[in-house]
C-alpha cells in the first residue's frame, strides 16, 4: 500500500484509505484483484486474451503458468495499465482493483492506488546507482518516514544491495539486478505486486533466493501475482494458480492441487509418467484426451 500517495487525480482507481462499501459481505471478502471476461487484441487484429477470469485474494500468492506466447505478459500489462505496449487494447471484459473498475485506468494512478509491476527483463536504470534506482520507486509517496521505513526494509530483504547500494546498477549480476527491480517496485508500497518471470535467466541458487524473497514479501502482507514458466518454483509458494494457453485459462486450482495434477506434471514439471516428452507432444495428447480420442 502506498501510504503517502493518493488516487484523487483519477476517480477510476480506489483511494488508498477508502472504507469498505456499506452492506459489503464480511463472510466472503472481495478479491483484491478481479479480472472478468477479459479480451485483449493487438493492432485490432490479433486476439491475445480470450475471456480470461482470474482473482487475486488479499494476502495470497497467485501463480499464472504458461508457455511463451500464451498471454501471461499481456494479462499483466492489461492489469497494470501498460496496454500501449505493442498497441494492445482491451476489447471486452473488466479489471477491478479493490472493487473499483480500473480497466482503463492509467499506470501512474494504479501505482498510487497500490499496484506495482516488475517487468520481464528487469528494466532497471543501468546508469544509476542501486540507491538511486530504489528511490525512483518511491516518487509517488510523500511521507518521508514511510519511505525511509520501506527503504530500510528493502535493504533488509536484499543484504547484497545494502552492500552495493552505491554501485552502478548496470554492473551488477543478473540476480542482483533482479533484486534491484523487485526492491524498486516495493518502494512504491504496493498492496499488489505483479512479477513477470522473475527467475528468467538466473542460476538455480539465485532462483531459490528469489523464491524465498517472494515468500517473505507475501508474509509481510503484500499480495503477489506471479507469472512464471518455472512451475516448480511458482507452485512451491502459490496459494492458488491458473494455467493459460493460447490466451485462455485452461486449468486452475490450489498450488498443491496443481503440483499433484498429472497433466501439470507432464506439461510443466517434467515428472509425470511420460517423462520428458516434448511440450508439443504433450499438448496433442492432452487435447486428444480432452476430446475423448485415443492418444
Amino acid at each position: 500500500m502506498n501510504s503517502g500517495g493518493t488516487a484523487a487525480d483519477d476517480p477510476t482507481v480506489p483511494a488508498t484509505d477508502a472504507a469498505p462499501p456499506s452492506g459489503a459481505s464480511h463472510s466472503e471478502p472481495e478479491p483484491l484483484l478481479s479480472v472478468r471476461g477479459l479480451e485483449v487484441v493487438y493492432d485490432d487484429v490479433i486476439l491475445a486474451l480470450r475471456g480470461v477470469d482470474i482473482d487475486v485474494d488479499r494476502g495470497k500468492v497467485i501463480a499464472l503458468l504458461g508457455a511463451n506466447g500464451a498471454g501471461k505478459t499481456t494479462l499483466l500489462r492489461a492489469v497494470s495499465g501498460l496496454r500501449s505496449f505493442n498497441h494492445a487494447k482491451v476489447r471486452a471484459g473488466t479489471v477491478c482493483f479493490e472493487g473499483v473498475d480500473t480497466t482503463h485506468s492509467s499506470t501512474p494512478s494504479l501505482v498510487r492506488a497500490g499496484l506495482a509491476q516488475v517487468m520481464e527483463g528487469r528494466r532497471i536504470f543501468a546508469e544509476l546507482t542501486v540507491d538511486e534506482n530504489l528511490r525512483t520507486g518511491a516518487t509517488t509517496r510523500k511521507n518521508r518516514a514511510d519511505v525511509k521505513a520501506t527503504y530500510d526494509w528493502v535493504l533488509s530483504l536484499f543484504p547484497k544491495l545494502a552492500e552495493r547500494r552505491h554501485s552502478t546498477a548496470g554492473y551488477l549480476s543478473g540476480g542482483e539486478q533482479q533484486m534491484v527491480a523487485i526492491g524498486r517496485a516495493l518502494m512504491a508500497g504496493p498492496k499488489l505486486l505483479l512479477l513477470d518471470e522473475p527467475s528468467l535467466g538466473l542460476a538455480p541458487l539465485i532462483v531459490q533466493q528469489i523464491r524465498d524473497i517472494i515468500a517473505q514479501i507475501n508474509g509481510a502482507g503484500t499480495s503477489v501475482l506471479l507469472v512464471e514458466q518455472n512451475a516448480v518454483m511458482a507452485l512451491s509458494i502459490a496459494h492458488y494458480g491458473y494455467v493459460i494457453e493460447n490466451g485462455a485459462i485452461v486449468r486452475s486450482g490450489t498450488g498443491e492441487a496443481l503440483r499433484n495434477d498429472s497433466d501439470i506434471q507432464e506439461f510443466y514439471l517434467g515428472t509425470g509418467e511420460q517423462g520428458r516428452a516434448s511440450f508439443r507432444e504433450l499438448k496433442l495428447q492432452y487435447r486428444a484426451a480432452r476430446n475423448g480420442e485415443s492418444a
